[in-house]
């Protein structure tokens, strides 16, 4: 058996010869193997989206992901675990939103289909509603105050009924003029519902 040991001064592969037995073998073999939930490709895709979200310690709003060329063609090839879809750019969706960074690589292991099925009841709800917050404004509409995300899930729940995690709303940035929008709630890792929010003047 060879084993290649690089050294990065000079830039060299020295190769050394080794006797192993059974045992060692069966040592080193289980020493590099890790259990994971589905195709391995995505699962560390997850995972490496999970580490970075828990290592950022606030609100993601940008992620770039660098793979190789081999890891990139065997994601884009196999399904990724609790979802019925295939793709890169999924796999680090999952990871930031839904992935367990201290569950290895059983990071998306948290989904059930009792989970998802809720997430959907509840977004097709939330797709069929609108909310309305009030701001301060000046002359020609400008607004003095702003809406956030724990003020439109307050009014999710004075106006809808509904408990909703001001961590689920996608807003990126506060609302701060007059108008409608459309608002995306995070209600699962494949469920995301549209809200319409209006933001009417004081």
């Amino acid at each position: 058996m060879f084993m290649e040991k690089a050294n990065p001064a000079l830039r060299r592969v020295e190769k050394r010869n080794y006797r192993m037995d059974e045992t060692q073998c069966l040592r080193m073999i289980r020493a590099s193997l890790a259990p994971s939930t589905g195709c391995t490709e995505p699962a560390a895709i997850a995972l490496n989206a999970a580490t970075a979200r828990k290592a950022a310690q606030g609100t993601v709003t940008q992620v770039t992901a660098r793979l190789d060329a081999y890891l990139f063609k065997n994601a884009m090839g196999v399904g990724i675990p609790g979802a019925d879809e295939r793709g890169v750019d999924l796999c680090v969706a999952l990871g930031i939103t839904a992935g367990d960074a201290d569950a290895g690589m059983n990071a998306l292991h948290t989904v059930t289909a009792e989970q998802l099925a809720a997430a959907k009841e509840l977004g097709a709800k939330l797709d069929d509603s609108s909310v309305t917050l009030t701001i301060k404004a000046g002359e020609g509409g400008r607004a003095f105050g702003s809406v956030s995300s724990k003020e439109i899930a307050k009014a999710i729940g004075d106006q809808l009924g509904i408990d909703i995690d001001k961590k689920k709303i996608m807003l990126s940035d506060p609302i701060k003029s007059i108008g409608s929008f459309e608002v995306p709630v995070k209600l699962h890792k494949d469920v995301t519902a549209r809200l319409a929010v209006k933001v009417v003047e004081a």
